[in-house]
């Protein structure tokens, strides 16, 4: 697991999902990897990963082989330094965070 300190607590006020968002982007193509590359070298090992945000924080994981932590640690750190963002890329993961709001929160009716 890779932590990180920044969560929805660390929103501008008036604004919603922006660590959310980040964490989506998180999985896309950087400068050393295509998207879905990382998805396909954990399928590889048999293990599964995935990531979550919380108020004070981000959390981005994979479950694998200890023979594979090395190759995993390396993908955290390229995705951490060198995604690649499109204005395409972006649009997209919006349009999703965006309906998951709607699904989780905004039709939520005890929230209401």
């Amino acid at each position: 697991m890779v932590w990180y300190k920044i969560g929805s607590a660390d929103k501008p006020p008036g604004k919603f999902g922006i660590a959310h968002f980040f964490e989506h982007l998180m999985f896309k193509a950087t400068a050393n990897h295509a998207a879905g590359e990382l998805d396909r070298a954990v399928a590889e090992t048999g293990g599964s990963h995935n990531a979550f945000t919380s108020y004070d924080y981000s959390a981005f994981y994979e479950r694998v082989a200890a023979s594979a932590l090395e190759q995993m640690m390396s993908f955290e750190a390229d995705r951490m330094r060198n995604l690649t963002l499109t204005d395409d890329v972006m649009n997209t993961e919006r349009d999703v965070v965006l309906e998951e709001r709607r699904l989780r929160i905004d039709n939520d009716l005890e929230r209401q």
